[in-house]
């Protein structure tokens, strides 16, 4: 193993490679100047700025890690990442982002469409990964606009702070959170004002690793080559990526919201049982509060308040957004057809309205 004084040489002060110059002066050129201070090197891979990064030695020779975001009981540990060169992904980014999507644009009436139909086929990576028993690409939607409206204004009301805030969802099981944040995503895309990263089911989110693949997913990036090679980031890396892809959408002026669905899914695990609040926990999960950024970067998480796994009733720096309990009947008539509801009974009615 590498010692530690030689390991310490290898972080400080090193001029970059022929390679990383010409990676630079290309993020420069790009606009991105996240990576124009002194860098430090690992692998030959920028983990981090000089400022952020303290050289912190770990059982694998030339990586670093934090001791205080490890966890021995993580299958993360034993998987090998390789850090994404930015240069490499930026135009990719750029081209994604800057799509036309007001085609999307659900307009201002209560309508039905599909997961697949509501959403340009490159922005479909995470329907893959909506709850199993009661969402596939195939499922109707309701666009309901107030709701959507009313979210909005929460939005822009939190953007237009400068404090680190996030919006919390809430309701009982059923009304509707879910469908809800697919149309606010729909929405915000169409808008051209704002880029969206879901999560919408964090059952399905276990590890660091999902983490990135959603994030590169969401950008139009594809994360298999970086899947096969891959390291724990840690919060650090994870963080100067996000900042590097924030300064494209700053630079096309857009502001960034990340949707956490489903986030009982998280308290309901044993490592979780007895925390009561997003800010207490632990990577990966922390990164919910973690991309907060005021004015740039607001987070919304969604679980159901009568859900005894969930056990939270609000979330420190997070609003509350108290999601509508009751549909109207022009709505019902919009997304079940009088065949289906004729034939409902209470178990029905529960499982599809979640009592209301």
């Amino acid at each position: 193993m590498m010692s530690p004084v030689k390991a310490l040489a290898l972080f400080c002060f090193v001029s970059p490679s022929d390679l990383e110059r010409t990676r630079l002066e290309s993020l420069q050129q790009c606009g991105i100047h996240s990576y124009s201070q002194p860098l430090v090197y690992c692998n030959d891979f920028a983990l981090g700025r000089t400022r952020q990064v303290v050289p912190l030695f770990s059982s694998a020779p030339g990586t670093l890690s934090d001791p205080s975001e490890d966890n021995d009981k993580s299958p993360q540990r034993s998987q090998r990442w390789l850090y994404p060169p930015f240069a490499s992904i930026v135009d990719t980014i750029e081209s994604h982002v800057t799509k036309d999507r007001s085609i999307m644009d659900p307009g201002l009436n209560a309508t039905v469409y599909t997961l697949q139909d509501g959403f340009l086929p490159e922005d479909r990576s995470w329907i893959e990964f909506v709850q199993d028993d009661r969402m596939f690409a195939r499922s109707p939607v309701l666009y309901r606009p107030e709701i959507v409206d009313n979210l909005v204004q929460f939005i822009e009301k939190i953007f237009g702070s400068n404090r680190r805030k996030g919006l919390f969802v809430k309701g009982p099981l059923g009304a509707g959170k879910s469908y809800s944040l697919i149309n606010l995503t729909r929405y915000l895309l169409a808008s051209g004002k704002y880029w969206v990263t879901i999560i919408p089911d964090c059952h399905k989110w276990e590890v660091e690793s999902d983490f990135f693949l959603f994030l590169l997913q969401s950008v139009g990036v594809n994360p298999g080559p970086f899947r096969r090679n891959y390291r724990p980031l840690g919060a650090i890396g994870l963080m100067n990526l996000i900042d590097d892809i924030d300064t494209v959408l700053s630079n096309r002026g857009m502001k960034w919201v990340f949707v956490f669905d489903q986030i009982n899914a998280v308290f309901a695990r044993d490592r979780f049982k007895n925390a009561r609040d997003v800010n207490k926990l632990e990577m990966p999960f922390s990164m919910m509060t973690r991309v907060l950024k005021p004015r740039r970067i607001i987070s919304i998480i969604s679980a159901s308040a009568n859900n005894d796994a969930s056990n939270r009733d609000n979330h420190e720096g997070f609003d509350a957004f108290e999601h509508p309990t009751q549909f109207e009947r022009y709505e019902i008539d919009e997304l079940y057809t009088k065949e289906q509801t004729d034939q409902w009974d209470w178990n029905d009615v529960e499982y599809y309205t979640g009592r209301v």
